[in-house]
């Protein structure tokens, strides 16, 4: 049997055909992820950017992606 659940934020999937006295069933999530493209200031090829936690804490290198690489 194969139940699926729908969630706004990821899917989830319960597979018991699998299943006996020695094995598990089989639980698959799904997430779903929001990407956004981020490139360094005035179109230099590498720069840092701050994109978690305390504002304080140190920013992360970044490169250019051009919009193929994006795509891909």
């Amino acid at each position: 049997m194969k139940l699926t659940r729908h969630y706004p934020r990821y899917d989830a999937m319960l597979d018991t055909d699998g299943c006996s006295g020695r094995s598990n069933a089989d639980l698959t999530l799904t997430m779903r992820m929001g990407f956004r493209q981020i490139n360094p200031a005035g179109g230099a090829d590498t720069g840092t950017y701050h994109d978690y936690g305390r504002s304080s804490a140190p920013s992360r290198k970044i490169v250019k992606w051009t919009p193929r690489d994006w795509a891909a």
